[in-house]
């Protein structure tokens, strides 16, 4: 973190910009200060960042030791922190991945393809990307969206026309031969017509022809 460039962008050349508004310096703040209170070890950053150029600049933040019990892996940080916690097994990661309430994306860095897809298939987010970070919001042919409270539903991909289309379900007769229901099935109801809907029933998704008659 000592070597990003952290200025405004007509600046030239830099690594990271600044927050948008000045409320958020002070949440920022409060989580990591919450975070070091209840544990954590601060590797890098933890302040705002004062440089030559005016505005909302925190420091890029490193935090190691960091657990559940920290509000930090419970809300929407939006600031350059970073969050390191130990595990021994890949089930221990999935566990604590998921043991949010939150969803979007996610990613997974390993040289194991086959530990990659299980661990893809098993952390509850609307994207996984494998050895990379926000790469899917590029990809407009893949759907983009979250679960949990990070949001429903999808755009981009087919998923996304499908969100932006009503879908409306039509049965009609068919072959074009007009049908009426079965008066044993019209009201009102006659006695023997529960006894005939249950061989139908029967009939029709009982296995086997003995079960069936």
């Amino acid at each position: 973190t000592q070597s990003t460039w952290v200025t405004e962008p007509t600046e030239g050349a830099w690594d990271m910009g600044a927050l948008t508004f000045p409320r958020q310096i002070a949440i920022v703040q409060a989580l990591v200060d919450d975070a070091i209170a209840k544990g954590a070890r601060v590797v890098a950053g933890g302040k705002p960042l004062k440089t030559a150029t005016p505005g909302l600049f925190y420091a890029p933040t490193v935090l190691a030791d960091v657990t559940h019990a920290m509000r930090i892996v419970h809300e929407e940080v939006f600031g350059p922190v970073m969050l390191l916690m130990k595990f021994e097994t890949d089930a221990e990661v999935v566990r604590l991945a998921n043991d949010v309430k939150y969803g979007l994306s996610a990613s997974i860095f390993t040289r194991n393809s086959t530990r990659s897809a299980a661990l893809a298939a098993a952390i509850e987010a609307g994207m996984c990307v494998v050895n990379d970070y926000g790469i899917t919001y590029t990809m407009q042919e893949l759907p983009f969206g979250g679960v949990k409270i990070s949001g429903f539903g999808r755009f981009n991909g087919p998923e996304g026309l499908r969100e932006a289309s009503a879908t409306v379900a039509i049965v009609t007769d068919i072959y074009g031969i007009p049908t009426s229901i079965p008066k044993p099935f019209c009201y009102p109801v006659a006695p023997h017509s529960f006894g005939l809907v249950e061989a139908a029933v029967r009939m029709r998704y009982s296995a086997g022809l003995f079960t069936k008659i």
